[in-house]
């Protein structure tokens, strides 16, 4: 009897862990049981119509409905749980497209993520107070969703859990819920207003991005961080408040608000992220409160309506593009503890009639004022070593632009198209005049280029119809093609120097320019070069040469006083002053102080030798006893000789060295 017994008992055991490892059928239910509990796992695909969730199946209650359980079950239409069952697992009615009435009990404690994601024809849910977690994506898609009522006791709107619900207008947040997680509400196009509750402490990146029907939010003062894009595409949004303690703006966050009028930044943001503002086109006024150290690249580009904007001393860092085609901007004062302007920075700027480059800016970046058309002047500090390329081309009402003496790096293009730029002197650290930077300024007149600059590149002062003359100075070794083209009232060009290598379209277009050439310098052909006409300075001399460079004739009288003052220009010259100004104050200065003679005066030729000697009758001079100390930071020197024992005096003896 047991050898007939004992394979029937293993039959049965057998029989029973294969129904439960891969479930047992209820009519079109596929379930397992464990602990005395029924988990739903599967339900016919082809079933349609109302589905009625057993709430016991043979005496075991059922408690869950399992992952996957109705996933495609795409022709049910309406589903009833019974009160038996806490819990509904992920994906358990994952495209159930047609489902569109649900019956949720009171006993339910969780939902699981991706549960009910695209459920497309889903308008309503309610959800009892039992649950207390939502898993991400639990709703995601469900694009025919009105309304929803959030449990009381949830803490937590997980990532994804209501994206793309299109129709949603109306949700309503329990007061325990401290966190809306990342993409929580993207894409809820109708949501037109949301309370979010005291207590809530993060709002994640996406939350609420593309929410554009959503006017205005009131963020609670206990959110300590919105992440980037949270806000993003909200084009209706008109206002927002920010709380107090939110350290940064993370980027992208209010990216595309077009509607946005007015935000008010808290004291205690430190950072302003990229993109941050970018396309607030109704944004009219910005104040950026003090213990803002950065502002991240493209942060407010494209904020059309900005008109004012405060910038406090604690910035350091502006990206680049931060305010690009802020058109109604007209005035901006930088921040002192900037070091650079970034590329593109106020690219686009039309309105802006002012800026303040504070001291201490080392750079202005490749297209940082590009097309700011009406901005008249520009004070460049002198702590600027490098202008970028197209850095200020396109400034069309610029009239006046100042460039440093420190100044070593000019970009192409940088001036481009400067319509009203009347002059310019190019500093002393340059060393080439790269392609097209002075392009059609077609009001310079005046140009200066300093020894030291040996290339002037192709077009680089190409269509500057003003120009009728120019100084080009020993140290330039080749011109660019077009260089100097379509220059019609050039008239002279004046030659320090051998001739540079060139060709001859560097003149094309400027017919009437005549080449001035010394006649002990190498290279010029007579009676033309290059096609234009030569013409003879004589003799190389450094009278000449500085004569030139003054704006005078190659052969003026030394003897001219030029503001008819009795100082004859020969004074200018001997003591390396700008005699196209009143240079009075910087000529000789006696005074008797301390019982000495001493007589200031400024040492400025570099090609100059001062010598100082003393005299008591005016007849017989020395240099012995006198005193001399060393230049100063502006080339002023003291001579210096005691007083005592009769007349004394001083002469300076100028000679070339």
């Amino acid at each position: 009897m047991k050898t007939l017994t004992l394979p029937l008992l293993h039959l049965t055991v057998f029989a029973y862990f294969l129904a439960n490892a891969f479930g047992a059928t209820f009519g079109n239910f596929t379930y397992t049981e464990a602990s005395g509990q029924i988990t739903i796992t599967d339900y016919a695909t082809s079933a349609s119509g109302l589905v009625v969730i057993p709430a016991q199946i043979n005496g075991t209650p059922v408690t869950k409905i399992g992952d996957w359980a109705f996933d495609g079950c795409n022709a049910i239409t309406a589903i009833s749980i019974p009160s038996s069952v806490t819990q509904i697992g992920g994906w358990a009615f994952q495209n159930c497209s047609a489902l569109s009435s649900l019956s949720i009990p009171s006993s339910l404690v969780s939902i699981g993520q991706w549960a009910f994601n695209g459920c497309s024809s889903l308008s309503s849910v309610s959800l009892p107070n039992s649950v207390t977690s939502i898993g991400g994506w639990a709703f995601q898609n469900c694009s025919a969703l009105t309304t929803i009522v959030l449990p009381t006791d949830l803490t937590a709107i997980a990532d994804w859990t209501f994206n793309g619900c299109s129709a949603l207008n109306s949700v309503t947040i329990g007061s325990k819920v401290v966190s809306v997680g990342t993409y929580a509400f993207q894409g809820c196009r109708s949501l037109s207003g949301i309370v979010l509750p005291t207590g809530l402490t993060s709002i994640g990146a996406w939350a609420f991005n593309g929410c554009s029907s959503l006017t205005s939010v009131a963020i609670p003062s206990t959110v300590a961080s919105i992440g980037g894009w949270a806000f993003q595409n909200c084009s209706a949004l008109t206002s927002i408040s920010l709380p107090t303690g939110l350290t940064a703006i993370s980027e992208w966050t209010f990216n595309g608000c077009s509607a946005l009028t007015a935000v008010q930044i808290p004291s205690t943001v430190t950072t302003i992220g990229a993109y941050a503002f970018q396309g607030c086109r109704s944004m009219s006024a910005m104040t950026i409160p003090h213990g803002v150290t950065n502002i991240g690249a493209w942060a407010f580009q494209d904020c059309r309506s900005l008109s004012s904007l405060t910038l406090p001393p604690t910035v350091a860092s502006i990206g680049g593009w931060a305010f690009q085609n802020c058109s109604s901007l007209t005035s901006v004062v930088l921040p002192t503890g900037l070091t650079s302007i970034q590329e593109w920075t106020f690219n686009g700027c039309t309105a802006l009639t002012e800026v303040h480059i504070p001291h201490g800016v080392t750079a202005i970046g490749g297209y940082a004022f590009q097309n700011c058309s009406a901005l008249p002047s520009i004070e460049i500090p002198s702590t600027v070593v490098t202008i970028g390329q197209w850095a200020f081309s396109g400034c069309s009402n610029l009239v006046r632009a100042n460039l440093p003496t420190n100044l070593a790096s000019l970009g192409a293009y940088a001036f481009n198209w400067c319509t009203s730029l009347i002059a310019i002197e190019i500093p002393p650290k340059i060393t080439s005049i790269a392609e097209w930077t002075f392009n059609t300024c077609r009001a310079l007149v005046d140009v200066s280029i300093p020894d030291g600059v040996t290339n002037i590149g192709s077009y680089a002062f190409n269509w500057c119809t003003s120009i009728q003359k120019l100084v080009v100075p020993s140290s330039v070794t080749s011109i660019g093609a077009y260089a100097f083209a379509n220059c019609s009232l050039f008239g002279k060009i004046h030659f320090l120097g051998s001739a540079p290598a060139t060709d001859n379209a560097a003149f094309t277009g400027s017919n009437s320019v005549t080449v001035y050439r010394f006649d002990d310098l190498a290279g010029f052909t007579t009676p033309t070069w290059k096609s234009r006409s030569v013409a003879s300075m004589g003799p190389s001399s450094d009278l000449s040469r500085w004569a030139l460079r003054q704006g005078y004739p190659f052969d003026v009288n030394f003897g001219w006083q030029p503001h008819n003052d009795g100082k004859a220009l020969l004074l200018a010259y001997a003591f390396g002053l700008d005699s196209r100004r009143n240079f009075s104050s910087h000529l000789p200065k006696p005074e008797i102080a301390n019982s000495r003679l001493n007589l200031r005066f400024y040492s400025g030729s570099p090609n100059a030798l001062y010598t100082v000697q003393t005299s008591t009758d005016l007849i017989d001079w020395t240099t012995t006893g006198v005193e001399m100390s060393l230049a100063d930071t502006q080339n002023f020197r003291t001579a210096s000789v005691p007083v005592e024992g009769g007349k004394k005096f001083l002469r300076i003896v100028v000679s070339e060295r």
